[in-house]
């Protein structure tokens, strides 16, 4: 797991780039192991859709943010 892979998928979250689809457009699709670190450590949440065929929303929590702000 390369931190500055983590830092640059929390920026992106972090800058409304918030859903699968468009973290995909700018990295591979190793995107979605580093979402669910960042899930699993509690860095990001998703937010709940009524419709299941809805998109994903990623947000950043606040350890998510303290995490990022070390980087910066």
């Amino acid at each position: 797991m390369k931190i500055e892979a983590l830092v640059w998928l929390l920026k992106e979250i972090e800058s409304s780039n918030n859903t699968l689809y468009l973290l995909r457009k700018k990295r591979s699709s190793i995107i979605v192991d580093y979402l669910n670190y960042a899930r699993r450590n509690g860095f990001i949440t998703v937010k709940k859709q009524d419709d299941p065929r809805k998109k994903k929303i990623y947000s950043l929590t606040e350890k998510g943010r303290k995490f990022l702000g070390m980087f910066e």
